[in-house]
């Protein structure tokens, strides 16, 4: 009973077996049917009562019946409810995964340009905070993009090195950077595509060493790709609808929870024809709108608010997921979920605008029941993993974006990538929960992604689940 297996069947492993079961049902209630409309016709033409053997058929298959909804029922107490998304056969951006763009990077600044004296009296490591000040007599300042913000963490690697810049209109601004003496950093093997410079450092006054830096840019770009909607993704609770679906989409330079929903039916169905997703707010919805405020409307992600919760927040028994959104706890983005009460038999909310409420997950590293970090520190692109992602659904962590690999990667990307991917069971389902998950490999910055919980209808298996009439 592996759900992992199943994620790309789209619908749980209590799903499926929900589902076989109704499949092996309406077989064996059609043969019942078609031996119970034989006798009937045989007692119409007068060839006997066949009262008896009626009757001891509908025992027998009464009996049957319960029998298999009692195993039904134990298999889907240990079997999982949680669906999610395996990886695609090939890692598109923008169609499979999204990311979060010039949050914090690799940058390259000489120490004479970090200080408004242009002096190189210090060293690299004495820059673990600074800001681009000047550029010397219009070195290699001069031919790249400068850090419009905060430059972190410089240290020194070596003096001289040929720097491929990234071509115009990229996210990131170097593709590698290969070091007199050896050390490269990203992939020089390939052809670059943008602009080669020679870079060296330099003596001054034959005695102070102005020393090129790597140094980790903290900018402030306006076209950087680091917010999130604060907005709640809502179900049509007037109508019966309740949430179906859930995916992550990015809206400008905004990223969006964006919710599914549908009209629930009797015995947790569907009604397939009604299922649509819940519009998001428009390009109107954006930092730049000063009407809009962080925190409020959306949350920008910052070097000191990166944090994201990894939760699955699950609903009480007899409710069924009816929102969702992001909110903010501290510096932390984290999920928070609508329920409301229903009726399993019906499928009816029950007073929906009166009984229906938040739920999630508040604790921090300094509760009582502390979270725990995942640590991609130095982590390669998740797209190079030549190994499919491993799944980490276990609740209560929290995951830190952060640039990538310095080695492999001139930490030029921001990590963990974000699995755009729809996560909407087929046949359609209400759900019991939702949650943000990680997954990735070793060595691999991973993604984080949004996952279901289809709801548990271990409570809900009985003979009233498949009434038996006759005539």
């Amino acid at each position: 009973e592996n759900s992992d297996a199943l994620c790309d069947q789209k619908q749980s492993l209590q799903q499926l077996i929900f589902n076989l079961y109704k499949t092996l049902h309406l077989t064996q209630l059609k043969g019942f049917s078609v031996m119970q409309y034989s006798w009937m016709l045989l007692q119409t033409y007068g060839k006997g009562n066949f009262t008896f053997e009626r009757k001891k058929q509908l025992e027998q298959f009464e009996k049957k019946i319960t029998e298999q909804l009692d195993a039904l029922k134990s298999s889907i107490i240990s079997a999982s409810n949680i669906y999610w998304r395996c990886d695609p056969a090939k890692h598109i951006k923008d169609t499979t995964y999204l990311e979060v763009t010039q949050l914090l990077q690799g940058y390259i600044e000489n120490e004479a340009d970090m200080n408004v004296e242009q002096s190189c009296m210090k060293d690299c490591g004495y820059y673990e905070v600074a800001e681009h000040k000047s550029c010397f007599k219009d070195q290699f300042c001069a031919k790249q993009r400068v850090c419009n913000g905060r430059i972190l963490n410089c240290q020194y690697i070596d003096s001289d090195m040929r720097i491929c810049q990234s071509k115009f209109g990229s996210n990131r601004r170097y593709d590698y950077i290969a070091y007199e003496r050896g050390r490269t950093l990203g992939d020089s093997s390939v052809e670059c595509k943008g602009t080669t410079s020679m870079v060296d450092s330099w003596w001054n006054f034959l005695i102070w060493h102005c020393s090129y830096c790597f140094c980790i840019c903290d900018s402030n770009d306006a076209v950087s790709d680091r917010y999130f909607s604060l907005k709640p993704s809502l179900s049509d609770i007037k109508e019966n609808k309740v949430i179906t679906g859930i995916r992550f989409i990015k809206v400008k330079q905004m990223f969006h929870l964006q919710a599914q929903e549908g009209v629930l039916g009797a015995r947790g169905s569907i009604h397939e024809s009604t299922r649509q997703w819940i519009e998001v707010p428009g390009y109107e919805f954006s930092y730049k709108n000063k009407t809009l405020k962080d925190g409020v409307d959306y949350h920008k992600l910052t070097y000191e608010a990166r944090t994201i919760d990894i939760d699955s927040v699950l609903a009480p028994e007899n409710t069924v997921v009816t929102g969702v959104k992001f909110r903010k706890i501290g510096s932390h983005l984290n999920i928070e979920v609508r329920v409301t009460l229903f009726d399993f038999t019906t499928g009816n909310l029950i007073e929906p605008e009166l009984k229906s409420y938040w739920i999630g997950n508040e604790n921090t590293e300094l509760s009582a029941n502390p979270r725990t970090n995942i640590d991609i520190n130095n982590s390669n692109l998740p797209i190079k993993s030549t190994t499919p992602s491993e799944l980490d659904m276990s609740s209560n962590k929290y995951l830190t974006f952060t640039y990538s690999s310095i080695d492999h990667d001139v930490a030029q990307t921001t990590l963990p990538f974000i699995d755009m991917q729809t996560v909407a069971p087929y046949p359609g389902i209400p759900l019991s929960g939702l949650g943000i998950y990680f997954k990735g490999t070793k060595g691999f910055g991973g993604f984080i992604g949004a996952s279901v919980f289809t709801y548990d209808l271990s409570n809900d298996i009985n003979t009233k689940l498949f009434p038996i009439k006759t005539v």
